[in-house]
């Protein structure tokens, strides 16, 4: 009888529908994606930092400030495509 629940409590003895060296493969896809949003997300987060200076000595604080926020805009959209991706690509159903 203990057999019996303890079969059924891990699914029946169905394989799981991917393999754990699959399962590693899109592991490993997502961590790809997320290292790659994380580093656009910093090179976009400099790239404001830069122009919000530059607006700074070109036009003082107004224009420095609107450089800042056009680039955070910028930096929010792109780590937010970046995020999806990462989610995309963790969203794999039959992983062990």
């Amino acid at each position: 009888m203990f057999l019996a629940l303890g079969v059924a409590s891990c699914g029946g003895g169905r394989p799981p529908e991917r393999t754990a060296e699959e399962c590693a493969k899109i592991s490993a896809k997502t961590a790809v994606a997320a290292a790659k949003t994380g580093a656009t997300t910093a090179v976009e987060g400099v790239k404001t930092v830069g122009r919000t200076v530059a607006g700074f000595f070109d036009g003082g604080t107004e224009q420095a400030r609107e450089e800042w926020r056009e680039g955070a805009a910028e930096t929010r959209s792109r780590a937010r495509s970046g995020g999806e991706e990462v989610k995309r690509e963790a969203k794999t159903p039959g992983c062990p």
